[in-house]
C-alpha cells in the first residue's frame, strides 16, 4: 500500500508539472481580413521568454492570385524587451532576411546582409504585443527593413469587443506618425484587434 501511495503521488506530481508546462504556452491566432473577406492568418506561440510568429496572406480574384505574403520569425524576450529576433519575409516577391540583436540600450539590425545600428529611442512597431513599442518614439519593423520615425502611441480608453474569440475587455490604442494603426489589446498587452488601410483597402486582424 505504501509503495502504491508513493507511486500515485509521483504520478500526480508529474501530471501537475505537465499541466503547468502546457499552461505556460500561449497560442494567439488571428484571422486577417481585407475589406471584410478573410485573406490570411497569423499565429503567435509564446513560451518561456520566446515567441514564434507565422503569417500567411493571399489575395485572389477569379482564381488568380493578386498578392501573396509569407512571414516567420523568432523573438527572444528579456522582461518587456526583445533582445534577439530572426525572421524571413516574402512580400509578393520582395524578400527580407532579418537578424536583430540588442546592443546596449539600442539594437543592431542586419537586413539582407546590410547592418545598421539604432539607439535606445527605438522599439518595435506595435504587433501581437504592445510592450515592445511603449516608451519609444521610433520603431523598427519586425518583418522588413522599414523604420518608423516618428512613432506616436495614444491610449484612447477601454472598450468591450465582440470577436470570434468571444467577448473581450480591451484597451483602445492609436498609433500615429509613420506607423498608423487602430489597435486593441487585452489586459496582458496581447493584441485583440488591429485595423489600418493598405493599397486602398481596409485591413483587419482579429483574434480567433
Amino acid at each position: 500500500m505504501t509503495r502504491f501511495i508513493q507511486s500515485f503521488a509521483l504520478a500526480l506530481c508529474l501530471l501537475v508539472v505537465s499541466l503547468a508546462a502546457v499552461q505556460a504556452q500561449e497560442t494567439l491566432t488571428y484571422e486577417i481580413l481585407r475589406d471584410g473577406s478573410v485573406i490570411g492568418e497569423q499565429v503567435v506561440v509564446v513560451e518561456d521568454g520566446r515567441a514564434s510568429i507565422t503569417q500567411q496572406i493571399e489575395v485572389k480574384a477569379l482564381f488568380v492570385t493578386l498578392y501573396r505574403r509569407s512571414h516567420s520569425r523568432e523573438e527572444t524576450w528579456e522582461g518587456d524587451r526583445i533582445v534577439k529576433l530572426t525572421g524571413k519575409t516574402n512580400d509578393d516577391g520582395d524578400s527580407y532576411e532579418l537578424a536583430i540583436e540588442a546592443v546596449g540600450e539600442g539594437y543592431e539590425r542586419m537586413v539582407n546582409g546590410k547592418t545598421e545600428s539604432f539607439g535606445g529611442d527605438y522599439g518595435f512597431a506595435p504587433d501581437w504585443s504592445l510592450v515592445a513599442a511603449k516608451g519609444h518614439d521610433k520603431a523598427l519593423s519586425a518583418q522588413t527593413d522599414e523604420v518608423f520615425d516618428p512613432l506616436i502611441l495614444e491610449m484612447l480608453g477601454e472598450e468591450t469587443l465582440e470577436l470570434p474569440s468571444g467577448r473581450n475587455e480591451a484597451e483602445h490604442w492609436r498609433s500615429g506618425g509613420a506607423f498608423q494603426r487602430e489597435l486593441w489589446y487585452d489586459k496582458q498587452g496581447r493584441l485583440l484587434r488591429m485595423t489600418f488601410e493598405s493599397r486602398g483597402s481596409d485591413i483587419e486582424y482579429r483574434r480567433k
